[in-house]
């Protein structure tokens, strides 16, 4: 049968051996059916929003609930690895946010897609898709305060809460911060949304430290009004303080910053 929500499909072997007869083995193989809604999802604002950050296009490379963990536990206990990767603007692969790159920051001499509108340039799996400014203005109305309770664009009244992480944040290279994330819960439905404070970084840093506690920033599809070799991105700049406010904010198309798939 298969699994939950937000679960991929697996097959383990049970080794058997028979007790009467010395070397004599044999195995059942036993089948676990994916989910039928392999991406765990979240409506809320007016959209179907992936419940993690993107890591690329295949559904094997995304961030799923461990065995017996909801998606709020998994932010909780395993931030560091529940939090996606880093993108560029218009490009497919993403970047670990605990690496520093350089000179190009180009990983694999991707060929950006602007404004990530070809399916096959874009780092959200199949039926997902960058989310627009008003999509996201929905959700994260622009000058709203964090924490408060907010009517989102559809109506829907939301409440933001700032959370921490269990443990001490530990990444390969060293790099430290504190393991931040809004939570945001409808009061109409019940349902919440989970943004980690991932950090991001500037125009083809080479740091490896994106500020890991102190802000979300998440692309939109759009670069409209925007100048040359900029888009639009949405911040959630705490900066190490409890409060903040939501703004949009022009943002440099080769700066890293986190995205959220929104559902076709």
């Amino acid at each position: 049968a298969a699994q939950g929500n937000g679960r991929l499909g697996y097959t383990i072997l049970v080794h058997l051996k028979n007790a009467l007869l010395t070397g004599s083995y044999d195995y059942v193989e036993i089948r676990v059916a994916p989910s039928d809604k392999q991406i765990e999802t979240v409506e809320m604002g007016g959209s179907i929003w992936m419940a993690f950050n993107a890591r690329s296009r295949d559904l094997e490379d995304q961030v799923y609930p461990l065995d017996g963990a909801t998606v709020e536990k998994m932010y909780h206990n395993g931030w560091i690895s529940s939090i996606g990767g880093l993108f560029q603007y218009g490009r497919k692969y993403m970047y670990i946010p605990w690496q520093g790159y350089s000179p190009s920051n180009n990983l694999g001499n991707q060929t950006a897609d602007a404004p990530w509108q070809n399916d096959t340039h874009m780092p959200c799996p199949e039926g997902y898709r960058v989310p627009t400014r008003s999509e996201l203005n929905s959700l994260l109305p622009k000058g709203q305060e964090i924490p408060s309770t907010y009517t989102a664009g559809n109506g829907e009244k939301i409440t933001a809460t700032l959370h921490v992480g269990e443990g001490t944040l530990t990444t390969p290279t060293g790099v430290t911060g504190t393991q931040h994330y809004v939570k945001f819960t409808s009061e109409d439905t019940g349902r919440y949304l989970i943004i980690p404070l991932a950090g991001g970084k500037g125009d083809k840093s080479t740091t490896n430290n994106p500020a890991f506690g102190k802000r979300a920033v998440l692309w939109t599809s759009e670069r409209n009004g925007c100048p040359g070799g900029y888009t639009w991105a949405y911040w959630l700049p705490f900066e190490g303080k409890e409060t903040t406010a939501i703004t949009e904010r022009q943002l440099q198309m080769e700066a890293f910053a986190s995205l959220r798939c929104v559902k076709k």
